[in-house]
């Protein structure tokens, strides 16, 4: 049928013609942007997941910029780190030297000006590396989650810690600060709690709390928490620790980096220092001190001394955690304190230089105890009804016991030292053997030996044997400083994608006494446990460093994976777009051309048969 209206035809040939000039339209975009998929129409599915493709790519590609200022801050810390050691090498070398016996005292103040200066450096590198605008090295401790029990694994993991509100229905005062602290002079009696760490450096000479006629009688509950940087000295109280004087309760406590130095100024005396306290008439437990204690002696404290020594009756008690132990108990607890004294009639104990009608049992001391008089790694004198039990000690000792330097109507028993560290054959000097029942000197690899302890029948609830040598378990420690910085290493926000980079550290403040060949040869051992602190870190920063440039491995190779799926989905094919091109280009003639033939040959039918 042949009709004016309808060309069948014609309508065809349009229609392959917007079919040629759209795939020709088509292939031109596709050519031109590079794309296949250049909107959401082309594919949908494509489009989506390509998009998702993309914002990990450049999610990835700034994860691998953050990994290299990650390295670029750990190597500047590793640089520093270098330079401490260089300064304690040579400050190492100084001691070495200093205890050497051939040199001047003008030489010694030589030593001992560079000395001065390498420490001071040390802890100016220490302070001031940053990066950034970033401290490197200094930190803070952690923030408490809050939970009520802070459950630790092994030792040193403190169990049950009580929360404010469970403190307050108790009937504890809060102490957070050292005001705090000072504030339980006004009630020697109260209950008292902490509720987190507390730094001491605002205070530069403590007074001790209580003296021999006002005793705190109270308790206080560290609650697992510690007190840093206590200092005493220059004082002339008869009795000098945190507490002068306890017939109180002292538990879960720790005391850091403490500087305690007592004098004795009191004629026919006897005088106690103690880390924690002076004199100790009533129960200490699971409590630990780190840092020095030391007592001065008299004749350099008194004018008149040389002229009445005879008469000025002074003995002194100097222990790590208590001067003295008068009837008091002292139990789960330890030390790694550097005791010291000067002078004669001084006894010093790793845990305390006098125990006397009192009970320790379950500690041990490490650290160094070092007197021209009787010291002992646990303690200086064990007298009438002493008790000393289940403990050990791995203090080095100069002039003394293994455990005790003189006993005397005392008891010690199922004790062990280690008689390569303490430096001693016997574990006790001056004493009433008779008194003395099971204790065992033992070498260091035999001290490593949990069966020792375990045959000993020592309690396996205070004691964890999982240890070498064993430790004491639930014990309070401190939090840990950290310099937590956050690096995004992945491309979304999963825990996977984050590492933590921890640099701070702690250093325990040492000095050389380049005047003292016995200082000089004892800071070299103090200068070795800086360095052993230092290498630690800087391994851990190798280690890190090592890390993360694996993940930069990683990053490129996912990096690159990622990009080509996307290039799957997203990228055209240039040989196959272009041969499209060509194609619908001949098609687009052809259907222009048919389409001029396929309207006038129409017309012609039409006009020949009206005609």
């Amino acid at each position: 049928m042949i009709t004016t209206n309808f060309n069948p035809s014609v309508l065809t040939t349009q229609r392959n013609l917007n079919i040629a000039t759209n795939s020709l339209n088509t292939a031109l975009e596709r050519m031109s942007t590079g794309y296949k998929v250049n909107c959401a129409a082309d594919d949908a599915a494509g489009m989506f997941v390509a998009s998702n493709l993309n914002a990990n790519i450049r999610g990835l590609k700034q994860a691998q910029k953050n990994a290299q200022d990650g390295i670029s801050l750990l190597n500047t810390a590793e640089g520093a780190l270098s330079n401490m050691t260089d300064i304690l090498n040579r400050l190492r070398d100084l001691a070495v030297q200093g205890a050497n016996g051939f040199y001047s005292d003008s030489s010694r103040q030589a030593m001992q000006d560079e000395s001065d200066a390498l420490i001071d450096q040390l802890w100016q590198l220490k302070d001031s590396t940053k990066f950034n605008g970033r401290d490197i090295f200094t930190g803070s401790p952690p923030t408490l989650n809050g939970s009520s029990s802070a459950q630790g694994t092994g030792s040193g993991g403190f169990v049950n810690r009580i929360t404010e509100e469970e403190a307050i229905q108790q009937g504890y005062t809060i102490l957070k600060t050292a005001q705090d602290l000072e504030n339980i002079r006004n009630n020697l009696s109260g209950k008292y709690i902490l509720m987190g760490d507390i730094d001491m450096t605002s205070v530069s000479n403590w007074d001790p709390i209580g003296d021999d006629t006002t005793m705190f009688t109270g308790e206080l509950n560290g609650n697992g928490f510690v007190i840093r940087n206590l200092k005493i000295h220059n004082k002339t109280d008869k009795y000098v620790g945190l507490f002068a004087t306890s017939q109180g309760t002292i538990q879960n406590l720790g005391l850091v980096n403490v500087n305690v130095t007592g004098y004795g100024y009191e004629k026919d005396a006897q005088n106690g220092a103690g880390g924690l306290v002076g004199i100790n008439g009533g129960t200490i437990t699971n409590c630990f001190v780190n840092g020095n204690i030391s007592m001065k002696g008299i004749e350099q404290q008194q004018p008149d001394y040389d002229n009445d020594k005879n008469n000025w009756g002074i003995t002194g008690y100097v222990g790590g955690l208590v001067g003295m132990n008068a009837g008091g108990t002292i139990s789960a607890c330890y030390v790694n304190t550097k005791v010291t004294a000067e002078g004669t009639n001084k006894y010093l104990g790793g845990i305390a230089g006098l125990n006397g009608l009192g009970t320790i049992e379950n500690v041990y001391s490490d650290g160094s105890v070092s007197s021209s008089f009787n010291s002992g790694g646990i303690v200086g004198f064990n007298y009438v009804a002493g008790i000393l039990v289940d403990s050990y000690s791995v203090a080095r000792v100069n002039d003394g016991g293994g455990l005790a330097g003189v006993n005397s109507e005392g008891q010690i028993n199922n004790c062990f030292w280690d008689i390569q560290k303490t430096g001693q054959k016997e574990g006790c000097l001056g004493n009433d053997a008779s008194a003395i029942t099971q204790i065992t000197g033992l070498s260091t690899n035999q001290m490593r030996n949990p069966q020792h302890f375990i045959n000993a029948g020592w309690d396996e609830n205070i004691w964890d044997f999982s240890t070498a040598p064993p430790t004491l378990k639930n014990m309070p420690e401190p939090q840990k400083l950290v310099n937590s910085i956050r690096l995004q290493i992945g491309s979304d926000s999963s825990e996977n994608s984050a590492i933590f980079i921890d640099t701070a550290f702690s250093l325990d403040e040492f000095f050389v006494d380049c005047f003292s060949q016995d200082a000089c040869a004892e800071a070299i051992e103090d200068i070795d446990g800086m360095l052993e602190q230092i290498n630690t870190k800087r391994a851990e920063i190798g280690a890190m460093i090592n890390r993360i440039n694996s993940i930069l491995d990683s990053q490129t190779t996912t990096t690159q994976n990622y990009t080509a799926a996307k290039s799957t989905i997203m990228d055209a094919d240039i040989a196959n777009e272009s041969a499209d091109f060509v194609k619908n280009q001949i098609l687009q003639q052809t259907s222009s051309a048919l389409l001029a033939q396929s309207q006038n040959l129409h017309a012609s039918i039409v006009l020949s048969l009206i005609g």
